[in-house]
């Protein structure tokens, strides 16, 4: 109970306050090309650019935007499958359909867009388990089967099999007894989804440029999609030819890329097949084609393909071995502006544009390092003549080098756009959720751990925003757990696992500030790339250095981390950033007023990742409303009296 407890309060707290600090931003002007993008993570960019405060200028809906001068809108969701979404149950199909309800206007987006940019085919594959289809597909039996029985994972993939699930045994799970579990597939019917989505988005905008982009082939040396248990599996199938020398076993990371590459090509074959059937009916983007252009350019001395971890096409892929690293975004966007060049609508200056992009962030976050040759990754930058030229020259410029990343701009006041005297809101959490968890169960899990009267957001009419949200006395907490047992839970507690995933690409240099026991340290490069600050801990204290100095050696947590805490130890985690207030008009003629959030300040040709419907409950106060879509989470709050 105690770690579900924690797990919630961790929910609520990074839904609160970490979302808002990952704005993008966009223009918006009548005349200007519109580029719309949907799908999954991929495109959200959520997870892939680092640090995560350069999702702006890392991800690749936002470069082919700014590098051309259109307004872009990103309206992607992480987890997104074709259709039936992983948490909410809605996927891209469902989405599409709703009709826009609040300042997002996501429906209104696509009515006037000039191209809708669609990544979405990966989950309908990466949700499910991985192992047993590519085991699937390594039997020598297995186009006869997908051929003539019709019964393969493949041919549920494709006509899907939600109303009546696949199940196959389990390689590594087993019961209690040993005896191997049963692994359900309930696949969408993704050929039927695209067909549907295709439809869907034409009745929308029937001159719009549908764009769809394949999946690549994340497989190097190391890759972590498979378990050792199917890596020795796949040893015991003699390779028929189609992935390698036949007669081989299937064991070289030659041969389970390939593997994994004719899986992949059976997923992105359903694009194709539609097209076969309707010609013209939308464009296609081979990130798969792509990316092994890269690849290939990575050669050993035996002159074979170098697929190891180090490799220059590893450097697409992202430390969790599945989404686009920085490098992976910009190959996305240049496959994406040769498109835009070959249909004749990109900016003349793009090339010019993306240069200075890059130079900017030379000399933003590389030129103050010590050692760091500028002029000379500046040169390399300007003088490449080609897109993907930049891009391997920048890349290659700050390879090894933790960039510089300097606290957000300071807000200034913007007539019009802010409220005319400082605003306080409190969170409504009676009308929150998060995940699963409703207000049944968040109401009294807050009011346990956390001081609500000092728990807020305040709008001032300068144009800044400062939110944050404070928990009890460590003693209270203590209270809280009562005789519960927690040493187990808190020294299993991955910090070093969680760290090197996640923290670390985000917010690179945090490690090392951590191994090095300076907490504080490692919280300011999280406070000045997103806005964020950590404060209550007395850094000098015995206990608290105690707990780093166990920290910095074990990458664990103390199983007495509570009680070496003094006991009137009060956190607060804070965001501070900027917002602006602007009217908006669905193209249905609903009127919405949206708290536009962004770090970087309003940009009129998109809008942030951030945005608070505003309007009156039925007490007449004002309240503020913010959906994510990707943990089907609600924040809400109400002007405080």
């Amino acid at each position: 109970m105690a770690k579900k407890t924690l797990g919630i309060l961790l929910a609520v707290m990074l839904v609160a306050l970490t979302v808002l600090g990952l704005a993008a931003c966009n223009n918006q002007a009548e005349d200007k090309y519109t580029i719309v993008y949907l799908g999954d993570s991929i495109a959200e960019a959520l997870i892939g650019p680092s640090p995560l405060s350069e999702r702006d200028n890392y991800g690749y809906y936002a470069i082919v935007g700014k590098t051309n001068g259109f307004n872009y809108y990103n309206h992607s969701v992480s987890g997104h499958k074709t259709s039936t979404g992983i948490v909410s149950g809605d996927g891209l199909l469902e989405v599409i359909r709703r009709k826009d309800e609040n300042a997002v206007l996501m429906r209104t987006h696509i009515r006037q867009a000039d191209m809708i940019h669609i990544s979405v085919l990966g989950n309908n594959v990466l949700q499910y388990d991985l192992g047993l289809m590519m085991l699937e597909v390594a039997d020598p039996q297995f186009e006869y089967k997908y051929a003539n029985d019709g019964n393969t994972l493949i041919n549920a993939l494709e006509n899907g099999s939600m109303k009546k699930p696949v199940y196959r045994y389990s390689v590594d799970k087993k019961d209690e007894l040993g005896n191997p579990l049963k692994v359900e597939f309930k696949f969408p019917p993704t050929a039927s989804d695209i067909a549907s989505i295709v439809d869907e988005l034409k009745a929308l905008n029937p001159s719009a440029t549908i764009v769809f982009q394949k999946v690549y082939n994340p497989f190097f040396e190391g890759s972590k999609h498979l378990s050792s248990a199917v890596i020795e599996r796949l040893s015991d199938i003699t390779d028929d030819g189609r992935f390698g020398k036949k007669g081989e076993p299937i064991s070289t990371i030659e041969q389970i890329r390939s593997l994994a590459d004719y899986l992949l090509g059976r997923l992105n074959g359903i694009l194709d097949a539609y097209l076969a059937e309707h010609p013209g009916a939308f464009k296609v983007l081979d990130a798969r084609e792509a990316f092994q252009r890269i690849v290939e350019l990575d050669k050993n001395k035996d002159g074979s393909v170098n697929l190891g971890g180090d490799s220059l096409g590893r450097k697409l892929i992202y430390q969790d071995w599945t989404h686009p690293s920085n490098m992976g975004h910009a190959v996305i966007a240049g496959m994406t502006q040769d498109l835009l060049d070959d249909m004749k609508v990109s900016s003349p200056d793009a090339l010019k544009n993306y240069k200075a992009l890059r130079v900017e962030q030379i000399n933003r976050m590389f030129k103050p390092i010590d050692g760091f040759d500028a002029e000379a990754a500046i040169a390399a930058v300007n003088s490449a003549e080609k897109y993907l030229d930049v891009t391997l020259a920048y890349f290659t410029a700050i390879e090894g080098y933790t960039p510089v990343v300097s606290a957000g701009s300071v807000a200034t006041n913007n007539p019009g756009t802010s409220f005319a005297s400082d605003m306080r809101f409190r969170f409504n959490v009676g009308k929150m959720s998060v995940l699963q968890f409703n207000s049944i169960i968040l109401v009294p899990m807050t009011k346990l751990a956390l001081n609500m009267d000092n728990s807020y957001a305040e709008f001032k009419k300068d144009g800044s925003v400062h939110i944050q949200i404070q928990t009890l006395p460590v003693e209270e907490l203590l209270k809280l757990v009562g005789d519960m047992d927690l040493s187990s839970i808190i020294q299993n507690f991955d910090i070093e696992g969680g760290i090197d995933a996640m923290v670390e690409p985000m917010f690179p240099g945090f490690k090392a500030r951590i191994e090095a026991g300076d907490l504080e340290g490692a919280l300011n490069i999280i406070n000045n790339g997103l806005g964020f600050n950590l404060t209550g801990l007395n850094y000098n204290d015995d206990g608290v250095k105690k707990i780093m100095a166990y920290v910095a050696e074990n990458m664990r947590l103390p199983a007495d981390v509570l009680t070496l805490l003094p006991k009137d130890t009060v956190l607060t985690l804070t965001f501070d950033s900027r917002y602006y207030i602007k009217n908006v008009s669905g193209s249905d003629g609903a009127a919405y007023k949206g708290i536009h959030i962004s770090h970087i300040g309003a940009n009129p040709s998109t809008q942030p990742y951030c945005v608070f419907d505003l309007s009156k409950n039925n007490k007449g106060l004002m309240e503020l409303m913010f959906k994510a879509e990707f943990m089907n989470a609600t924040v809400v709050l109400e002007q405080s009296v």
